[in-house]
């Protein structure tokens, strides 16, 4: 119920809060004072709209701002919404609050966030729907006879809350929908593809049953197959190690063949060696004698030539000191001693030097020294042909001595060379002499003594030459021993044991003789057969070509087995789950069906119900007005697509066309408090009317009071805005007065004049 109604600059009130209480409530006033504003105010708080069309016709002339604040208590709450607008009528702020706490602010026009939607939320009804079953407005009461069937029925479906059904209905389509997608996801399969599912099952189960028949034979055939390849590899394991005792014996031979090489070769460069050495040793006592004689000539030799080297030496320094000695072109004059120049020049060197020292005192003293300078002069002249006198007369002193010195030199330089002559010929036929002797049957002596230094090591290294026959006899046992054994390795046959002995001789304690010996004598008791060793190993290798062609497949079809057996659970478990997904499908598109589609029997039955009670209700209403009509029923029609009325007076149906204005008003007010009782009123806990009594006689009106006296017994609230104010004179209820003064722009007063204390505040 309404609560508390507050205005401010809202159409003709400056300022106005109204307090409703409970019960029947009663607006009085004449035309334009105000009293359907408190209805537009109501509609305004709660969905923004009115019946003034623009929301510039809400504000006060002259105002700049307004607002709107309602107060209703629904289902033990209380709600609070307030409107505030410019001068314009444009929204500026709005909010919508329970209980003192914030539900939502603003108009954002998006899902659940605004105030309206808010509004609409806690109400289940839009303002058309309210319009229609709560607040009747002036004009509008009989409009509800003109509704088409369509129209009609969509309103009573609202009403009752079958438009919940129906958006139910869809809603339970998107459930549908997405429970297909979430099976679909979940199971990876959709509802219809059960049968489907199911033959796939059916056929994988005859696929995995066929792959489990062809493993267990696969099984039994790798069994086989491995039993085979176990007899078969212990007879190749025997062949196999016949073979290798004799590959083994055959590289014994073939070592045995090359030690013997070996030893053939030795043998016959020792024989050889031996041979070549008892010829040299024959040869070693003429070396030795000519090896004598040669030393005892170059003992000669050498003292010869050092004596050749010291005549040739002297020779080299007579001749070196002949050219020393040059004679002159002509003998020298006649010239005196040496001693006699000598003893002139000492005196000629006195005098110079006295003259020389007179002069140096008379250039101090600055005298003439003209006659001394020339005195000098002759001085030093004179010494000079002096001293070239003394060469002359010594350079032919020495002339005479030189050609004396020349001829002696030269006599003995001709000794010597004649010396020379016969040292180089007695050296020359030492030479030839040793020549002679240094070679022997064209062998040089010296070559030939090494050689034989040699041999003798080299016999007595190999024992001897007396061991050449000894040699040569083992030679030609190894040449035999070659001989078979290489006719054996022509044959690819292996000797016999007695044919080893006589290699014993020749390679004595060999270990690779030992073990051939040994190995000869375990294959005697085991021939190799070469062809069942070949066919043996061609037999293993088909088995195991055959075996890994069994265990592949084997693998294979296991893993062929356990993809099969997990397609078979899911597909299984697909099955399950489709089955109960689909019962659980139809459960719900049965419950769609038949409780939420429109037509459906849940939905007829409400809507049945509620028509009948509508109807009933309306009879009752009806019964109280004089009107010709007795009976009023709301039908679905025919084709069951709207709702129509039928009025019955006498037991028969009559068109409504037909009735007068005040029979339709009294006919749908009848229906109007009949839908508001049963659909709308009651929920809400409030019912307004604007001008209900327009066409109604007094008769009527005064039953009209006593039908809202009724109505105000079942509704907590119930407000009715009229001119008739007579009506409700002797009416247990709040009735209030609107009257505005004739100047212009002067507010509404409003006062109670009869009814439960309520505060109102206006100006």
């Amino acid at each position: 119920m309404i609560r508390r109604v507050r205005l401010k600059n809202f159409t003709c009130h400056e300022w106005m809060e109204l307090e409703l209480p409970e019960g029947l409530i009663v607006f009085i006033g004449r035309n334009g004072a105000g009293k359907s504003s408190v209805i537009d105010a109501i509609t305004y708080a709660l969905y923004g709209k009115h019946s003034r069309g623009n929301n510039a016709n809400i504000v006060r002339d002259g105002a700049g701002e307004g607002e709107v604040e309602l107060e209703f208590h629904l289902r033990g709450n209380k709600y609070l919404v307030l409107r505030r607008f410019n001068s314009r009528g444009a929204l500026e702020h709005s909010f919508l609050k329970c209980n003192g706490k914030t539900l939502a602010t603003g108009e954002r026009r998006r899902e659940g966030d605004d105030v309206v939607q808010q509004i609409q939320k806690i109400l289940g009804l839009d303002y058309e729907e309210m319009v229609s079953a709560v607040i009747i407005r002036q004009g509008e009461l009989d409009s509800i006879l003109s509704e088409e069937p369509k129209e009609l029925k969509e309103l009573f479906d609202k009403l009752v809350g079958l438009e919940k059904m129906e958006e139910a209905y869809e809603r339970m389509r998107d459930v549908i929908d997405e429970f297909r997608v979430k099976i679909r996801e979940s199971v990876g399969w959709d509802l219809n593809d059960l049968e489907r599912v199911e033959e796939t099952l059916g056929k994988k189960r005859q696929e995995l049953e066929d792959r489990l028949r062809l493993c267990e034979q696969l099984e039994k055939e790798v069994a086989e197959l491995k039993s085979k390849l176990e007899e078969e590899g212990r007879r190749y394991s025997e062949l196999k190690m016949v073979k290798e005792m004799y590959d083994t014996a055959r590289k014994l031979l073939s070592m045995l063949k090359y030690k013997l090489r070996q030893r053939e070769n030795e043998l016959a460069i020792n024989i050889k060696t031996l041979k070549e050495s008892a010829v040299l040793l024959g040869y070693k006592d003429a070396v030795d004698r000519r090896s004598a004689e040669i030393e005892a000539l170059k003992e000669e030799q050498k003292r010869k030539e050092e004596e050749l080297r010291r005549i040739e030496g002297e020779a080299e320094g007579i001749e070196a000191s002949l050219r020393e000695l040059r004679a002159p072109a002509a003998p020298p004059e006649k010239a005196p001693s040496l001693a006699t120049l000598k003893d002139e020049a000492v005196r000629r060197a006195e005098k110079l030097r006295d003259d020389s020292i007179e002069l140096g005192k008379r250039l101090v003293r600055r005298e003439s020294t003209e006659a001394l300078e020339e005195e000098v002069a002759r001085g030093i002249a004179g010494i000079v042909d002096l001293v070239s006198e003394s060469y002359r007369a010594g350079g032919a002193q020495a002339m005479t001595e030189m050609i004396e010195k020349r001829e002696r030199l030269s006599g003995e330089l001709e000794r010597k060379r004649k010396q020379i002559e016969e040292l180089r010929g007695e050296l020359e036929k030492i030479r030839r002499e040793i020549e002679g002797l240094s070679y022997i049957e064209g062998k040089h002596v010296d070559e030939l003594r090494d050689k034989i230094r040699d041999a003798e090591r080299d016999a007595e290294k190999l024992g001897g030459v007396g061991r050449i026959p000894e040699l040569e006899e083992e030679l030609t046992t190894v040449r035999n021993a070659l001989s078979w054994l290489s006719q054996a390795e022509d044959r690819r046959a292996l000797p016999e044991v007695k044919d080893l002995e006589g290699l014993e001789k020749v390679l004595g304690e060999d270990g690779d003789l030992r073990q051939l010996r040994t190995l000869l004598e375990q294959l005697r008791a085991k021939p190799l057969d070469v062809s069942e060793l070949e066919r043996n190993e061609k037999l293993l290798n088909e088995l195991n070509r055959q075996l890994g062609k069994c265990e592949a497949s084997l693998r294979e079809n296991k893993a062929a087995v356990e993809r099969l057996r997990d397609e078979v659970e899911k597909l299984e478990r697909a099955v399950r789950e489709l089955t109960r997904a689909r019962e659980f499908h139809d459960l719900l598109v049965k419950i769609r069906e038949k409780i939420y589609y429109r037509d459906g029997p849940v939905v007829k039955g409400i809507r049945a119900w509620a028509l009948k009670n509508v109807s009933e209700r309306a009879a009752r209403y009806l019964v109280l007005f004089d009107v010709r009509y007795s009976d009023i029923r709301l039908e679905e029609t025919r084709e069951g697509k709207g709702i129509s009325f039928v009025s019955s007076y006498g037991g028969r149906r009559a068109d409504s066309e037909r009735l007068s204005g005040g029979e339709k008003i009294a006919l749908a007010l009848a229906i109007r408090l009949a839908i508001s009782d049963v659909l709308g009123a009651g929920r809400f806990g409030f019912f307004i009317l604007d001008e209900p009594t327009t066409h109604l006689d007094s008769e009527n009106k005064r039953k009209l009071r006593e039908v809202f006296t009724r109505l105000g017994e079942k509704v907590r609230q119930v407000i009715v805005i009229t001119h008739d104010a007579e009506i409700f004179e002797e009416a247990d209820a709040m009735i209030v007065r609107f009257e505005r003064s004739p100047a212009p722009n002067a507010p509404t007063r409003i006062h109670v004049l009869h009814g439960p204390a309520a505060r109102v505040t206006a100006r």
